[in-house]
């Protein structure tokens, strides 16, 4: 298919999309899902908690742990041994939960594009859930939508787009319907809306000319899916030390075994004492202590709807020191917040709350806000804007 839709006429996109003004039937809804699979994000198979746990184990540090438990045992410490099976339990069962909840959380970030839309389908208008969009589709659009595909506009009424998820843009874009060169780059097609934007007034009308993984944003996940993960610092680290020690461990056990044999010591001796040293050498607490070490801090940033896929990360982060970003709409949420109301008469009441939700209210001790209360009732009158509370 033409990817180039924004340089089309209307007549041309109907006829390379099989649609028309009264848009698709049914049947060929059902012969399209068939065809290009639900309108929905890639999304990269997560693990299950057994696979998160097996993970964990072959960490380098849990394995050095884990030979040292069999030493333990090996030379009669079983209160050790079951001391260190115990710990290495709980840095499992603490990483993978963290882990495996993380997963879970990140799983909401593919909601990106999903909620309901009202389509146009054979000469009959329906609101239906946005995974069953297909290409060819006629899509209504109103304040407040989220765009849930890449759409060509075919009618506009005042249409405002925040587009700040895709392109980085702070200010609202105008469309229009009109047709574009064919050299234009993305942030500058007007007669487009793009999965996962938000239409902030107006209204408008368009055709579903991608959906999914061939969305503009779904390339970005698919790419983020299929990017190499590398080694943490704290991972590259761990490898390092865990290394080290043996080899300092397995250089002492020789130069002791030596020694002892030097002084005719039975090997039998030799063999326990080299392991008791062994044993005695190996860091039991460390895992355990980074393990809830960065597990608070996971907590911490979750506190803040920071979602930490993996716990090495949280100290990852904490190792940067030059952090380069765009500021509006990346820092900051790009969502105007009312603060303070300020009357004639000099009266003001603060406000609090932040961005577009309904946690929050009018800080007063004056019993009369009689004005402040209709002012706010102005406010929700003059707009076409509705809150919608999501799981």
């Amino acid at each position: 298919m033409n990817g180039k839709w924004y340089s089309l006429t209307h007549d041309d996109i109907f006829k390379q999309l099989d649609s028309n003004e009264q848009g698709i039937t049914e049947e060929e809804v059902k012969n399209r899902i068939n065809k290009y699979g639900l309108n929905e994000l890639p999304k990269k198979k997560i693990d299950t908690f057994w696979q998160i746990m097996i993970k964990q184990v072959i960490d380098p540090i849990i394995i050095l742990l884990i030979i040292t438990v069999i030493f333990s045992f090996i030379i009669g410490e079983i209160i050790d041994g079951c001391a260190i099976i115990f710990i290495i339990l709980v840095d499992l069962l603490m990483g993978t939960f963290q882990e495996w909840k993380a997963q879970k959380n990140a799983l909401n970030l593919s909601s990106l594009i999903h909620n309901k839309v009202k389509v146009l389908r054979n000469g009959k208008s329906y609101e239906i859930d946005s995974d069953y969009l297909v290409i060819g589709d006629i899509v209504y659009l109103e304040s407040g939508d989220k765009v849930s595909a890449d759409i060509r506009l075919l009618e506009v009424n005042n249409l405002q787009v925040d587009e700040s998820v895709l392109t980085g843009e702070s200010l609202n874009i105008y469309k229009s319907a009109d047709i574009l060169p064919i050299d234009t780059i993305l942030a500058e097609r007007k007669n487009m809306v793009y999965a996962g934007t938000t239409v902030v007034t107006g209204r408008g009308q368009g055709i579903v000319v991608a959906t999914g993984k061939h969305t503009e944003i779904g390339k970005i996940a698919n790419e983020v899916i299929n990017t190499k993960e590398e080694k943490t610092p704290l991972t590259i680290r761990m490898e390092k030390f865990s290394k080290q020690i043996s080899i300092l461990i397995i250089i002492i056990a020789i130069f002791i075994s030596i020694i002892l044999f030097m002084k005719n010591v039975p090997g039998k001796e030799i063999f326990l004492s080299v392991i008791a040293l062994s044993v005695s050498a190996m860091p039991e607490g460390l895992p355990l202590a980074l393990t809830m070490a960065l597990t608070i801090g996971s907590n911490k940033m979750s506190k803040k709807n920071v979602i930490v896929k993996k716990l090495n990360s949280v100290e990852s982060l904490g190792s940067c020191t030059v952090i380069a970003t765009d500021k509006t709409g990346t820092l900051t949420v790009n969502e105007q917040t009312a603060k303070k109301i300020l009357l004639p008469n000099d009266i003001s009441f603060d406000i609090d709350g932040v961005g577009y939700n309904n946690d929050g209210g009018i800080i007063t001790n004056i019993d009369k806000i009689d004005k402040a209360i209709h002012i706010a009732q102005l406010g929700a009158l003059n707009n076409e804007a509705n809150f919608k509370k999501t799981a």
